[in-house]
């Protein structure tokens, strides 16, 4: 976003085009101009095995402390969404609501609000941390047919 001045809610469909184009020494290049980033504008890292855990933000608890680390879903539309929430990774606040049609949450006087099935996509950490979600059974996917042995 930085080298191109891109806003970070149109980058991701441009970055996938340039990615299958990009030959190493343009990568090499690349990599330089970023300097010290260690995620790209949506919160995911850039190099492998650096993935910070986090919790959807639709599983914290009221009055938590939140820090937005990613979004999830890199959707064009949901990312223009996201971006005129004021949502962005890094931001830190309390929980302020959280019912099911939206989640709010607060840093100082500004209140950033999502709809649920948005805050399903946003991976916070919290404080404190809601359980981890596991799949019930009637949630897996199962096949019919055996692979491998």
């Amino acid at each position: 976003t930085d080298v191109f001045d891109i806003p970070w809610d149109q980058v991701h469909e441009e970055a996938e085009r340039l990615e299958h184009w990009m030959s190493p020494v343009v990568e090499e290049r690349m990599l330089k101009a970023i300097g010290d980033a260690d995620t790209c504008p949506h919160g995911h890292p850039i190099y492998l095995g650096q993935r910070e855990q986090g919790v959807p933000l639709a599983d914290v608890e009221l009055g938590a402390k939140v820090r937005v680390l990613r979004f999830e879903n890199e959707a064009e539309d949901l990312l223009h969404y996201l971006m005129a929430s004021g949502l962005t990774p890094g931001l830190e606040g309390e929980l302020a609501e959280s019912n099911d049609d939206e989640v709010a949450f607060t840093s100082g006087d500004k209140r950033y609000s999502v709809s649920r099935s948005v805050a399903e996509t946003v991976s916070v950490v919290a404080d404190p941390s809601p359980p981890p979600r596991t799949a019930l059974p009637a949630q897996l996917v199962l096949a019919e047919d055996h692979w491998g042995r």
